[in-house]
C-alpha cells in the first residue's frame, strides 16, 4: 500500500502508475459506492463507504506524486457535455450521473493536511495525507474561542490532552443540542420555561 510516511513512496507510486489500470480501479470503487447505497446495516455501510474513501485517497496520493490533479488523473470533468464525453464519462456510460455523484461526494467529504516526517535516513520529507471529513460537523466561532481561551499550554502534551478534552466536551454538547431539537416536546418545554 502507498504510505504517506515512506521515503520510497514516490518510486512506488510511479511503479503503480506504469503497471496499473485506473479504469478497473475506478469501476471497483464505484461498485463499493453502489453497495454502500444499498440496504445494508450501519456497520456494513460504514465499511463500504470507508473502502470508497480509501480508494479515492489512493488516487489523490498518486495524482500528487504524478504532479497532476486527481480529476485529470481519472479524466473527470464536472460539467462535461454528452457531445464531448471525457474518459470518466465513457468508463461509466449510462451510470455516469451516479459515478459523478460518488466523485463529488468524495471531493466534498475529503480533506488533507501537510505533514513533515523524519525518514529512517534522517531526511525530513513533506507530504500530504488525506482523510475523511464530515463538512457538516464543524465548530462555530464561539466554540473555537472557548477552546482557545481554556486550553492549558504549559507543555505540548498538556496542550494536546486539554484540546482533546475540550473538543470532546463541545462535541457532546452539540450532540445533546441535536437530540433536544429532535424531540419537539423537550424543545417546547425548554423554550417555554
Amino acid at each position: 500500500m502507498l504510505e504517506e510516511t515512506d521515503e520510497n513512496s514516490p518510486q512506488l507510486a510511479q511503479w503503480i502508475i506504469n503497471h496499473w489500470n485506473i479504469a478497473t480501479f475506478l469501476k471497483a470503487m464505484f461498485e463499493f459506492w453502489q453497495a454502500y447505497l444499498g440496504p445494508f446495516n450501519i456497520s456494513t455501510r460504514e465499511q463500504l463507504r470507508n473502502s470508497v474513501f480509501r480508494a479515492y485517497h489512493v488516487l489523490r496520493r498518486i495524482s500528487d506524486y504524478k504532479g497532476i490533479s486527481v480529476d485529470e488523473l481519472v479524466g473527470y470533468e464536472k460539467h462535461s457535455k454528452k457531445t464531448d464525453p471525457t474518459s470518466f464519462d465513457k468508463l461509466f456510460d449510462e451510470s455516469v450521473d451516479d459515478a459523478k455523484g460518488m466523485w463529488q461526494h468524495c471531493q466534498d467529504w475529503s480533506r488533507s493536511i501537510e505533514v513533515v516526517y523524519k525518514a529512517k535516513s534522517g531526511k525530513k520529507i513533506l507530504t500530504r495525507t488525506y482523510f475523511l471529513y464530515e463538512p457538516h460537523k464543524h465548530l462555530g466561532e464561539s466554540e473555537k474561542n472557548a477552546i482557545m481561551l481554556r486550553i492549558k499550554r504549559n507543555t505540548p502534551q498538556e496542550k494536546l490532552s486539554d484540546l482533546l478534552k475540550w473538543t470532546e466536551a463541545i462535541r457532546s454538547a452539540q450532540e445533546w443540542k441535536k437530540k433536544v431539537k429532535k424531540s419537539w416536546k423537550t424543545y417546547w418545554l425548554l423554550w417555554a420555561s
